[in-house]
């Protein structure tokens, strides 16, 4: 690995592990998203940390287990519709 890789790894995995419960913020993700940009970062990210990839075993399958568990939350609580997109309510607007 050159310089700039472990840098970005380092900077990857110091996001993951500061992004508290903040699914979207472990996935790198900014609002409004889809579930094709939710796809595309959690491979990315799973690609660095995979345990069976990762030369610091304890703490990459830490922050693999937190990106595993934001892609599926994010998949599970999000339809078609961009993020942005879906209100709190579940009834429509009010006349």
């Amino acid at each position: 690995m050159d310089v700039e890789a472990i840098k970005r790894l380092e900077r990857e995995a110091r996001r993951v592990e500061a992004a508290g419960d903040n699914h979207a913020y472990v996935l790198g993700l900014k609002r409004p998203f889809t579930r094709a940009d939710v796809r595309k970062r959690y491979f990315f990210l799973a690609r660095l940390f995979h345990p069976d990839r990762s030369f610091q075993v304890t703490r990459f399958c830490r922050i693999f287990d937190r990106v595993k568990t934001s892609y599926h939350h994010l998949l599970s609580t999000h339809k078609q519709k961009p993020v942005a997109a879906r209100t709190n309510s579940h009834h429509g607007p009010r006349d």
